[in-house]
């Protein structure tokens, strides 16, 4: 789910073009709240971008350390963070796409900058 670019972890998110990150849309996920969308490889969020008919908005990689600033932050108003969802055309996001908590997403990407193991020692916690 996480792609490494020089020994970087780092994610993908659809945004507004601008320079500094705004808030990205969010999506519809049953009980989960405002669902931000994370991506693991570029390709993934450029397939979303494209099926979703973002005018207006584009791809762009975020390290895991700024997306964890990010959503401890000005993102901090999200409740869920969903991980490579699919965008299904006038269906929203499919049922299987993996949905956690923002506080629960933010201990994953501090375990990376811990060195821990990633996911598996956010999922425990």
């Amino acid at each position: 789910m996480v792609s490494r670019s020089g020994g970087v972890h780092e994610f993908w998110v659809v945004c507004e073009e601008r320079d500094d990150p705004a808030a990205p849309p969010t999506i519809g996920a049953a009980g989960t709240g405002e669902t931000l969308p994370v991506f693991g490889f570029q390709e993934e969020a450029l397939l979303y971008l494209g099926l979703s008919g973002g005018d207006g908005l584009r791809v762009r990689r975020l390290p895991a350390e700024r997306l964890r600033t990010l959503l401890l932050g000005r993102w901090s108003g999200f409740d869920s963070v969903a991980l490579d969802p699919l965008q299904e055309l006038d269906a929203g996001p499919a049922p299987t796409s993996t949905t956690m908590s923002r506080s629960r997403f933010v201990r994953f990407l501090a375990s990376y900058r811990d060195g821990a193991i990633g996911f598996r020692a956010a999922a425990a916690s």
